[in-house]
């Protein structure tokens, strides 16, 4: 018999009786918990004949760079047995040596520079290491795989072009995944005219070298995420001719890329 106790626990017990009638019943509690359920556990309660009891007790947790075990036993009789069990892969790759859990006999390894501790959609939890890799333990050869990057925890000033890739793998084969990304700078400027009024939308801005720095979003803020210079002169245009045209002098820290930076200008 088992019952549900919800999020991802039961209680089951179990009782036999042979034609002899010897008997023996068990009663345990096992579950598991996390975020990608890789906690999990069991707790157990055994019986037999002539007075025999034994109880026993496992865990295991699986990351992204290994997999442990540990298991204990006790019995009314004075045995008992512990063991524990540590297991991942080492994968060499062009990016460089990323550890993982232990592997299937075709994998993938993804890359995604600036990236780390972003989750991949894989349906298996792993987390991109300090580097940006991490190890797909299993992929199915011959078949579309989807492979993805939940860029949700990531500072704001690390951009992907593309968040989802699929590949089809050969059997025995290790497939490295490259998400290409780039680094914005956190600036904002709320702009006004010189008559107060708020900048069109859409309007583009370029650095004194030409350089494109960004657009004008709602409520004539610019996001600035293409600034290359600490400071000086940003023109923004929304059409042609001076009248379309303005311009002011900045002055930022670029040096703090992961907060985000917010500054009054009139634009002249």
């Amino acid at each position: 018999m088992s019952v549900p106790l919800g999020h991802n626990h039961s209680l089951s017990s179990n009782y036999a009786r042979n034609s002899a009638g010897n008997s023996s019943s068990q009663i345990g509690i096992n579950g598991s918990f996390g975020k990608n359920s890789q906690w999990s556990y069991g707790v157990y309660g055994n019986s037999g004949q002539e007075g025999y009891r034994n109880m026993s007790a496992n865990m295991s947790y699986r990351n992204s760079y290994f997999d442990f075990d540990a298991s204990a036993s006790r019995d009314n009789r004075g045995s008992r047995q512990m063991s524990s069990n540590l297991s991942g892969v080492v994968v060499a790759h062009r990016h460089g040596i990323t550890f993982g859990e232990s592997v299937g006999d075709s994998f993938a390894v993804v890359h995604a520079d600036g990236a780390a501790d972003a989750e991949v959609n894989s349906g298996q939890g792993q987390m991109l290491d300090w580097f940006g890799n991490a190890i797909v333990p299993y992929t199915q050869p011959y078949r579309i795989n989807e492979i993805g990057i939940d860029p949700q925890n990531l500072p704001l000033n690390i951009e992907f072009d593309g968040t989802e890739k699929k590949i089809i793998p050969r059997a025995n084969s290790i497939h490295v995944i490259d998400f290409e990304t780039k680094r914005n700078r956190l600036v904002l400027f709320n702009l006004t005219r010189t008559n107060s009024e708020l900048l069109p939308m859409s309007s583009e801005a370029y650095d004194e070298q030409g350089q494109f720095v960004g657009y004008v979003v709602q409520n004539g803020v610019l996001f600035a995420g293409g600034l290359q210079q600490p400071k000086g002169t940003i023109k923004v245009s929304w059409g042609n001719g001076e009248q379309n045209q303005c311009h002011f002098d900045y002055s930022v820290n670029l040096e703090n890329a992961t907060q985000m930076q917010q500054y009054e200008k009139v634009c002249q």
